[in-house]
């Protein structure tokens, strides 16, 4: 299929506003013309929903899980770093791949699952083979 793209193709990519450009890079590397059209940005709401609040107290929840580096940065944004990490220390947290990880570091913060493949279907096999592991007791 690459080959019938060659050549002048112009694409049109409908994305996040706040996307990161590996896609639009990487098409534009075998000489596609790209134009990125942003159709939505996601924004963090401005106070912890009420119903959420006694959630984001150290013990309360067993597992973090995070799906974007946006979404650790507006959980930290929301919650303050301080109140991030002594919350991820006392739960398990789940990252969706290393750009996530990475973006947790930036905290302080080390995530115990971080599925091979980087889906939301792998992430929820991951956290399942993670509880599994410590109920058998090999975790």
């Amino acid at each position: 299929m690459a080959p019938k793209l060659l050549g002048g193709t112009r694409l049109l990519l409908a994305r996040a506003e706040q996307a990161r450009d590996v896609l639009p890079d990487g098409l534009a590397e075998l000489g596609i013309k790209v134009d990125v059209v942003p159709v939505y940005r996601a924004l963090p709401p401005a106070a912890v929903p009420p119903e959420a609040a006694p959630l984001l107290e150290p013990g309360q929840v067993d597992i973090l899980t995070f799906t974007s580096s946006a979404t650790v940065h507006n959980f930290a944004g929301l919650i303050g770093k301080e109140r991030f990490q002594k919350l991820a220390a006392k739960a398990t947290v789940a990252s969706i791949g290393p750009i996530t990880t990475a973006t947790l570091a930036e905290y302080g913060i080390t995530p115990q699952i971080e599925p091979g493949a980087f889906t939301i279907p792998a992430l929820a096999a991951a956290i399942v083979d993670y509880f599994a592991g410590k109920a058998s007791g090999k975790q």
